[in-house]
């Protein structure tokens, strides 16, 4: 048979099934179908977690796309039918689902069955291809489903021929008996069979650290290629063998090739193999890698050879294919409850949880500690595994909280896993010692740096006693210890998994090095920002912005280290020289709660009047921030008055312009006049020393302060004004997007809404897939002010729910400029009383603020 012949997965790879009904009706049927499911090892595609009613139409559609069965169960509920549409999602499944094999249960008796699923029904029994079935009890649904599936697989899905179902039996393989079912592999095994089908292809090298499950993975792309390789499977565990001389020896053992002591063991493998047709596994040749040109010798020799190797890091061989396998996909922060039920990760974790423990059940309330431990464990398989069997000990949150301090808890696999597998700081250990010395020294130190980092850092922090830097490095990266994660500007950033993470700051820990190493780390950044910041505004300021916050905890360490030494001159320039970084992507807030810059201001001795100057800015911010503007005006005054005093023209403009801003706030009141003239004066003081991103924020304020003033016309020039400049000169989508959502608030308060539809898709398509920060916040109060002003009443209040819940979880100040527009927002919501409107204020409330920015998009350009 070849292999295009074969139409269904074979079962190792997880047959999916759709499970569709009503939710809360048939809650315990929904159980009952997943026991079943789950206990023929098949994957339930199921909606129980979600509050919604039913599933968004586009997420069913795209789950049942992906499914190989569909299941549905019915009783007395025709289901919720959505807006604009004149059939339920659950007739809707069920008409979607017309190409799978069908299984239908309905439950008896039902003296309310609506209308509508009688109906239903009996387009059903209609239809001769569809198996319907009555039930009364969930036992017995549960007894039907295991049947039924079973049988549906042996008639359906493996039809094979009698006499093809002889020879495959006859196909000799050394496999366990029963292999584990892997979760979320599907991809790999494809693609590893089709590599080891192609006629190009002999040797397939699955590369991987400790623990991701290439053994587990080998085996299962032999289950399924076993009708191909007519003459054998051959597995061999070679994770105990330390002498290279007996590779060979090991190979002909396995084919039950006798040979004598002086017996040329690479001649006799070969006319034994000669042309047949056989797949041979390798599994765990790392510790041999340097002998691999003995199995190269094999295959050049047997044409019909394959070999898949298993090993943590390439073989080296020109014939070799690597196929290097990453960690299981894990449930993104932003994603849906359903979305976060279908990660491979979250899969796994249920179902090994649900071995330990019978009792544990996937909900509503578990489901993002869940996650949040997947992400932790990077996704790897086996330590999702070790930490899912501890639900029969710990509670899900202490679980989350240990593994936060070490790898211990990671213990207690399987009784007949080998002992690299027992644990997780055993697999890990495994590839570390196969490390020289260099490598390991690298390899520790590395854990120095948080949340990734670049090669200039790991050269200049990580290898000033390291004889071959480059080579160590790509050592490292070959063995699968860290791996390139991204690359923006021509500038690579390298990752590494957090239990490895973990494991490398425990080794730094016994080394010594961590203080020194922290110092060296410290040095190298406050040296790289100065060279960096210096002198550079717009264009190149928002780049280096950017650039910045990706290495931004790093930063903080460095910051706290500098701390930690008394080292302040050094402190407060590193942190001015970045406060556009903490500012713009909402760091402050972080900063705040590691460095007191009101006590550094108390122990000024040694400071200059500049640097004196730089940190009453510094904390000026920082109250601003948090919405003490009597502080702030406090902090800003005395800094302008330093840089008065050093001729320092820019931070005298930024002073001014913050005092302006805030002069409902200082002790001075100022005139309307003298507060636009201020204005103006900032933007001209920056133009002249060059602080173009300066001069946009003088011409911002301008804008807010003239539409406070309800000129809104002059309000609107100015934001063009400055749009013309942050567009030609700064180029910072995140700036341009917060001001054209200004101008659409401006453009709102004339009555131009369709203008001003224009610049909040605008503001939408920029901030749908960004970071939700201040600026997205602002925006979508913008927005709700829009539909309240246009009557659209239950959009407003559902982005009035949506703001609320972002602004008390981010804890976001409301900007002072725009204090009109949240009273005006707040004052509409308590005056509403209808419960629809209501409703759809508690659905803000509870949607998912990460997918904030992307409904908002949504939302207005559907918006006619």
């Amino acid at each position: 048979m070849s292999k295009s012949e074969i139409k269904i997965k074979t079962p190792d790879q997880r047959l999916r099934v759709f499970v569709s009904s009503t939710l809360r009706e048939l809650a315990d049927e929904r159980k009952a179908a997943r026991s079943a499911i789950e206990s023929i090892h098949m994957i339930p595609v199921m909606f129980e977690l979600g509050a919604r009613p039913h599933p968004p139409k586009d997420l069913y559609q795209a789950y049942l796309e992906q499914s190989h069965i569909f299941i549905g169960i019915y009783w007395q509920s025709y289901g919720w039918i959505a807006e604009n549409e004149t059939i339920s999602g659950l007739e809707d499944e069920l008409l979607l689902s017309d190409k799978f094999p069908r299984l239908i249960y309905v439950k008896e008796p039902a003296p309310d069955r609506e209308k509508k699923l009688d109906k239903m029904l009996d387009y059903i029994r209609s239809h001769g291809n569809v198996s319907y079935k009555s039930f009364t009890t969930t036992e017995e649904l549960l007894k039907y489903i295991e049947i039924d599936l079973a049988i549906l697989i042996s008639e359906r899905f493996f039809s094979y021929s009698e006499s093809k179902q002889k020879s495959r039996s006859a196909i000799y393989n050394n496999f366990p008996a029963h292999l584990p079912f892997l979760i979320g592999r599907e991809k790999e095994i494809s693609e590893i069979s089709d590599l080891l089908l192609s006629g190009n292809t002999q040797l397939v090298t699955i590369t991987g650290p400790g623990g991701i499950g290439k053994t587990r993975l080998s085996l299962a792309v032999g289950k399924s290629l076993d009708y191909y390789f007519e003459d054998g499977l051959y597995f061999a565990d070679f994770s105990s063998i330390k002498d290279e001389n007996i590779i060979l020896s090991e190979i002909a053992k396995l084919f039950g090739i006798s040979a004598g002591v002086s017996a040329d063991l690479t001649k006799q493998i070969i006319e034994f193999v000669c042309d047949k047709k056989i797949l041979l596994i390798i599994d765990n040749f790392e510790q041999l890698t340097k002998s691999a040109s003995k199995i190269s010798d094999l295959i050049t020799k047997c044409p019909n050879l394959k070999i898949l190797v298993t090993s943590r890091n390439p073989l080296e061989l020109s014939m070799e294919t690597e196929y290097n396998i990453d960690a299981l996909s894990l449930p993104d922060q932003k994603q849906d409850i359903s979305d976060i039920e279908m990660s491979p990760a979250v899969i796994l974790f249920a179902n090994r949880a649900r071995s330990a423990f019978k009792k544990f059940e996937l909900n509503e309330e578990n489901i993002f500690i869940v996650s949040d431990i997947c992400r932790l464990l990077g996704g790897i398989p086996l330590a999702i595994e070790l930490a899912a069997a501890k639900v029969k000990m710990f509670s899900l949150s202490t679980i989350k909280n240990k593994l936060t301090e070490k790898l211990d808890l990671l213990s207690g696999g399987v009784k007949d896993a080998p002992a690299r597998h027992k644990t997780m700081k055993a697999a890990i250990e495994w590839s570390y010692e196969l490390l020289n010395e260099d490598e390991r020294k690298l390899f520790r130190r590395l854990s120095v740096f948080e949340n990734g980092f670049e090669y200039d850092a790991v050269e200049n922090i990580c290898c000033y006693d390291i004889q071959d830097p480059t080579g160590t490095i790509e050592s490292l990266i070959t063995k699968n210890f860290f791996r390139k994660e991204s690359e923006t500007n021509d500038i690579s950033r390298f990752s590494m998994l957090p239990l490895l993470h973990k494991y490398s700051s425990e080794q730094l820990d016994h080394s010594g090095e961590t203080e020194n190493l922290k110092i060296i780390l410290a040095d190298y950044y406050l040296e790289r920002i100065k060279e960096s910041c210096a002198g550079f505004y717009g264009a190149v300021q928002a780049r280096i912005n950017s650039e910045w916050e990706i290495d931004i905890q790093n930063v903080m360490n460095a910051l706290d280290t500098l701390l930690t030494q008394n080292r302040f001159n050094d402190l407060i320039e590193m942190i001015y020289a970045l406060w556009p970084v903490f500012w713009i992507f909402d760091h402050d807030k972080i900063l705040e709660k590691r460095i007191d810059l009101n006590l550094i201001l108390q122990q000024d001795k040694g400071l200059s009047d500049e640097q004196k100057g730089k940190l009453c800015w510094l904390a000026g911010s920082a109250a601003m921030e948090t919405g003490d503007f009597k502080t702030a005006s406090e902090k800003f005054g005395t800094a302008n008055k330093y840089f008065a005093g050093t001729n320092n023209t820019r931070g005298v403009a930024w002073t001014d312009l913050i005092l302006n801003s805030l002069k409902n706030n200082s002790g001075n009141e100022k005139s309307d006049e003298e507060i636009i003239k201020g204005y103006n004066t900032s933007a001209e003081m920056f133009g002249k020393c060059g602080d173009t991103w300066g001069e946009s924020v003088a011409l911002q304020y301008l804008a807010a302060f003239e539409m406070s003033r309800g000129n809104f016309l002059k309000a609107i020039e100015s934001y063009d004004s400055c749009i013309s400049l942050v567009v030609s000169k700064i180029g910072n989508k995140s700036i341009e997007g917060y001001l054209f959502s200004m101008k659409a608030f401006a453009l709102i308060e004339t009555d131009e809404f369709d203008k001003s539809v224009t610049y909040l898709k605008q503001t939408a398509d920029i901030f749908k897939s960004g970071i939700l920060d201040e600026g997205t916040a602002y925006f979508l109060q913008i927005i709700t002010y829009y539909f309240f002003r246009i009557n659209d009443t239950p959009k407003a209040m559902f982005f009035a729910g949506l703001c609320k819940n972002i602004f008390s979880k981010y804890n976001f100040a409301p900007w002072h400029m725009l204090a009109k527009l949240f009273s005006y927002n707040d004052e509409k919501v308590k005056s509403i009383t209808d419960e629809e409107f209501i409703s759809e204020y508690r659905k803000g409330m509870k949607t998912n603020i990460f997918k904030a920015p992307e409904l908002a998009y949504k939302m207005i350009n559907n918006f006619q």
